[in-house]
Formats: structure tokens, C-alpha cells, sequence
């Protein structure tokens, strides 16, 4: 198993959990690839065929309202899983966009891989769900920071884990994901 390999099952499958053979289909058809910033490796309505381990780098995932406003919902960096749930387990075109903000490398792997091993393998089962387990509890902890953390707060934990980005993005990107608007964003900024 090659470097890459292992920094994704370290990252899947801390506990060691999954078989040889359930590693192997895992990674069955898995390539790796790159995007420069700016990139989409996902867009809306997209009928999406890999999840995408981030290997290096950061994105942004945004959907678009109706009035064509760009919403930031989330920024990932290295060494986290891209995808979606509902794309995964029901079979429908993406409902958001994905855009790297930096270089990015990443390892595509097929959802079919995914869902095969989901029908087939208690283990993996296991590992997926407390993927998804960790997954829901960032989700949870970012709506109540969003619910009960003042907006100054906010945009310094954002400086914090994103400071390479953090002067990069947009004021309309960073606002709308730390649920405020850009002129908002402005007067905490010159604060």
C-alpha cells in the first residue's frame, strides 16, 4: 500500500477495521488527480460518479439561490472526503457546486465502489457510518456556532483554520458563510 493509500485509511478507517479485499474494491478504478484554484470539481445538477478523498488543498462547496446569489456552505481542506450523501444513497444529480480555492490533488473514487460495499461488507458499513457520524457532528457544531456565536468570533475562527485563504476569497464568499453580509463582513474587518 503506497503513502496514499494509507493517509486515506488512516483517515476512513482509523481503527483498522476494513479487510484487504474491502480496501482493494474500495480503491478498484480509484485514480489520482489534481485541479488548479478556481477549478470546479463539482457542479450543480452534476450526475456525479466518484467521491473525492482531498488529498492536498482547499475548497469551497456554494450552492445558487433563485436571484443567481452565490451562498457558501462550507470550506474543507486536506484530508477530508468530498461528496454528497444524497448523491450517494439516492441515485440524484448534485444539488451544489464544489470549487477549489487552492491547487488541489485529490482520489476519485467510484460511488459504485462506495454502494457496493455498503450492500456487502459489515465492516465497511461500519467504518461509512462513523464517517457519517463525524460528519454530522462538524455539521452540527458549525449550526450552532452560526446560531449562537457573534460574527466576530466567527470570522476569527475562520481566519484561524483557513489563513491561507483567508485574504484570498471574496467578501461575498466569506459573508455568506458566516451568515452575514459582505457589508457586515466590512465593518468587522476595519473593526
Amino acid at each position: 500500500m503506497d503513502s496514499l493509500q494509507t493517509a486515506f485509511f488512516k483517515f476512513l478507517d482509523p481503527k483498522n477495521l476494513l479487510s484487504i479485499e474491502d480496501k482493494h474494491e474500495l480503491l478498484i478504478n480509484a485514480e489520482i488527480s489534481s485541479a488548479d484554484k478556481g477549478s470546479h470539481l463539482i457542479n450543480t445538477g452534476d450526475n456525479v460518479q466518484h467521491a473525492l478523498y482531498l488529498m492536498d488543498g482547499i475548497v469551497r462547496y456554494y450552492v445558487v439561490t433563485q436571484d443567481g446569489q452565490e451562498v457558501t456552505k462550507a470550506f474543507y481542506k486536506d484530508s477530508f472526503l468530498i461528496g454528497s450523501f444524497d448523491v450517494t444513497f439516492n441515485h440524484v444529480p448534485n444539488k451544489f457546486s464544489v470549487q477549489a480555492l487552492t491547487p488541489v490533488t485529490f482520489l476519485k473514487i467510484p460511488i459504485n465502489n462506495i454502494r457496493n460495499l455498503m450492500d456487502n461488507s459489515h465492516s465497511f458499513c461500519k467504518v461509512y457510518n462513523s464517517f457519517i457520524v463525524s460528519v454530522f457532528v462538524f455539521k452540527e457544531r458549525r449550526e450552532i456556532e452560526l446560531l449562537s456565536t457573534k460574527a466576530i468570533l466567527r470570522m476569527e475562527n475562520f481566519y484561524k483554520e483557513f489563513p491561507q485563504i483567508a485574504n484570498e476569497i471574496s467578501n461575498v464568499a466569506l459573508a455568506s458563510y458566516l451568515g452575514i453580509t459582505p457589508v457586515q463582513l466590512s465593518r468587522l474587518k476595519n473593526k
